[in-house]
């Protein structure tokens, strides 16, 4: 387990894309600047919080693995995720992803609720797109009927383990988030840089698995088996994700490829039950570090 010593907190961004269009994205970090103290609190094993308690027996649905459907020219098709992966070169691996994003104002109003709800979850990570188990932490939010309440919780997991719940987040906070590998050790990391709050968790890759990072991904999720297992996706509006990046065989870079150490693709969601209907899309990378998604349709 690692405790920080200090926790910072940075000025927020705006991105401005082509066509005067405004996405928030979350605060970069200012040295040495101090935020208010919060108890800190052991979570589970190898996890402290800072973040405000969440209510009791919250059971996350599991990220399930996307099964890319299709990949041609850089773009890609699941059934669950959207967002973008990069994936690694022969004899590379993933030691660092990190991006930071603004907490989506959940609209149940205008999410077509499935038999279990409307979910949605941003998150960074390493593996899942190419192999079999994730390495990830974010947030999740969730509709239980059309009128909400909506609830907002941090998280991380180490598919195929279950999901860890860290604590409370508010729509509209900035989030800043990484995961990160070093000497058989991920140090997954998220910051509520609107207060400072934070949760830290350290883990090893699960018992009986191989945890390859080949890849590592920053998405926006249907999680727990998305339409076909009865949790749709909620109306999220958009997720902007800025200041991305990632290391790789001794190189850190943007979320576009880099010869001979990974290559990128734009991931869209689409329902398979509703003829490959898009439910949430990929933009371009924008400025090479700055990425976003924006909600389609539930299912």
């Amino acid at each position: 387990m690692h405790i920080r010593q200090s926790v910072l907190l940075g000025a927020a961004a705006v991105l401005i894309l082509g066509g005067g269009t405004v996405f928030a994205t979350a605060a970069t970090a200012t040295p040495n600047t101090p935020v208010h103290a919060a108890a800190v609190r052991v979570v589970a094993p190898g996890v402290v919080s800072s973040l405000p308690k969440a209510p009791a027996r919250i059971r996350l649905p599991k990220t399930h693995l996307p099964h890319p459907r299709v990949v041609r020219n850089g773009a890609a098709t699941s059934d669950n995720w959207s967002g973008y992966a990069d994936v690694a070169d022969s004899g590379v691996t993933f030691t660092r992803a990190a991006t930071e994003f603004t907490v989506p104002n959940v609209n149940c109003a205008g999410s077509a609720l499935g038999p279990d709800g409307a979910y949605i979850a941003d998150w960074i990570g390493i593996d899942g797109w190419a192999d079999t188990t994730v390495e990830q932490t974010g947030i999740q939010a969730w509709c239980d009927s059309a009128t909400g309440p909506v609830t907002y919780v941090a998280w991380y997991e180490m598919y195929p383990l279950d999901p860890v719940v860290e604590g409370t987040v508010s729509p509209g906070d900035a989030i800043s988030v990484s995961v990160r590998y070093s000497g058989g050790t991920y140090y997954l990391d998220l910051t509520d840089v609107n207060t400072g709050e934070y949760a830290d968790a350290t883990a090893t890759c699960p018992a009986g698995n191989t945890c390859a990072r080949r890849s590592a991904e920053a998405i926006t999720e249907d999680p727990g088996g998305a339409v076909p297992d009865g949790i749709n996706l909620a109306d999220y509006g958009w997720t902007a994700y800025g200041e991305s990046s990632v290391t790789a065989g001794g190189t850190t870079g943007n979320w576009l490829a880099v010869p001979k150490k990974w290559t990128s693709e734009a991931i869209a969601m689409v329902d398979p039950d509703n003829g490959g209907k898009v439910m949430s899309a990929p933009g371009p990378a924008y400025a090479s570090s700055a990425l976003w998604t924006t909600f389609k349709a539930s299912s």
